[in-house]
């Protein structure tokens, strides 16, 4: 049989991670079996070995996965917001982050609550997660980087608050199938509207002595 090329190669590797993903989001992490992956992603569990050594480095594989497409789809849609309200670049991004990837998908949000939930359990997909993290708090710290009325302790808070407030919408949205995380950040660009575009800030947002 011949050797597959390289880019076929690539193609049967994220065909079975999209493929773990499924399983994971429908099982569960702990009930979800090799030959389950393999079934959903129609090959050999010897195929799969090939590519992973087992579910915790499968499951690592897909967060680095979904971890990438997701930054450069929340690239693309707050591109084009750097001339907008800070506190509107903040919601965009947090739209783009937590709603977006997961609309009318929830088989996707399912799978990724599932992910987060690992973490603390899978050293190496702790560290896939606190990379997203980062990149989350940085972007966010760069929308609030110019905010005059903040202490850079504050802004570095609100950036992780910011990010904090993410997970929440897409753990609820998880648990709650009638929770719309819309409304959410439409109020919550109305709350930063006030910190960081007409520059209230009340004495509680201050660090205490």
């Amino acid at each position: 049989m011949p050797a597959l090329s390289t880019d076929a190669m690539e193609d049967r590797r994220e065909a079975l991670l999209l493929a773990a993903f499924r399983v994971f989001g429908r099982k569960g992490y702990h009930s979800a079996s090799i030959r389950d992956i393999c079934k959903e992603a129609g090959t050999s569990v010897g195929g799969l070995y090939v590519h992973f050594n087992g579910k915790e480095d499968i499951i690592a594989a897909v967060a680095e996965m979904f971890r990438s497409r997701r930054e450069k789809a929340v690239e693309a849609q707050t591109s084009d917001t750097k001339s907008t309200r800070t506190s509107a670049r903040l919601s965009a991004a947090l739209r783009a982050a937590a709603i977006a990837p997961y609309r009318d998908d929830r088989a996707t949000l399912l799978a990724d609550v599932a992910l987060m939930g690992q973490a603390v359990h899978i050293p190496a997909l702790k560290s896939v997660l606190q990379e997203t993290d980062k990149e989350h708090i940085a972007r966010h710290a760069s929308f609030i980087a110019d905010a005059e009325n903040l202490t850079s302790q504050q802004k570095s808070d609100l950036a992780h608050l910011v990010t904090a407030v993410g997970y929440g919408l897409v753990t609820l949205s998880a648990y709650d199938d009638e929770f719309r995380p819309d409304g959410c950040i439409r109020l919550l660009e109305s709350l930063l509207a006030n910190v960081l575009d007409a520059g209230q800030l009340s004495a509680a947002g201050e660090a205490p002595e």
